[in-house]
């Protein structure tokens, strides 16, 4: 192999992801979704043997798209790498823009963590497309369509308490009066 071969890793969760392996004198951090940081194909063909780095690579909160070096780091045939990579803006449009048959066809080949940032994703941009929330609920557990209508009535709530008073206040003096 190459020795100067790069492989580029990126992260596909909302939040700052690192990893540091002292024994590989490699420390790498992606501070948000997106991130794309390049590796050395030599320090990650040991760090795939680090639990810690292989579960995010399985899980898909980090995704290495090269198909070739997953292929040589024998990654590719495993079921649980993540099969599809997606932005924030694909899975804004997945959610608006798809049908249900693609929708459902991309998500049945995302990684559990991709599947729980859509989920996020979907409550963040008030998605309410039922069959959609359905799907993403029976895989993730997320109830979409309920988180949003908790939020919406914690909101409401946040408003009307500055006028609850008046209105106690109204019905205590009533009652006072008709004494």
């Amino acid at each position: 192999m190459d020795n100067n071969r790069k492989v580029t890793i990126t992260s596909m969760v909302n939040g700052r992801v690192g990893v540091t392996l002292p024994e590989l004198r490699f420390k790498r951090s992606w501070p948000k979704m997106g991130t794309k940081v390049p590796v050395d194909y030599s320090v990650l063909q040991e760090a795939i043997f680090d639990d810690g780095f292989a579960r995010m690579l399985k899980d898909g909160i980090l995704v290495i798209e090269d198909k070739q070096a997953l292929q040589d780091l024998g990654l590719i045939d495993s079921s649980a790498i993540a099969e599809v990579a997606l932005n924030e803006m694909q899975m804004i449009k997945m959610l608006k823009v798809d049908s249900l048959e693609s929708f459902t066809e991309t998500f049945n080949k995302m990684s559990m963590t991709q599947k729980k940032t859509l989920a996020d994703i979907a409550i963040e941009k008030r998605i309410e497309d039922y069959d959609k929330c359905e799907l993403i609920r029976n895989s993730t557990g997320i109830n979409i369509r309920r988180t949003i209508e908790l939020d919406r009535q914690a909101k409401e709530q946040e408003k009307a308490p500055a006028a609850e008073p008046e209105k106690k206040n109204l019905a205590a003096s009533r009652k006072m009066t008709a004494f």
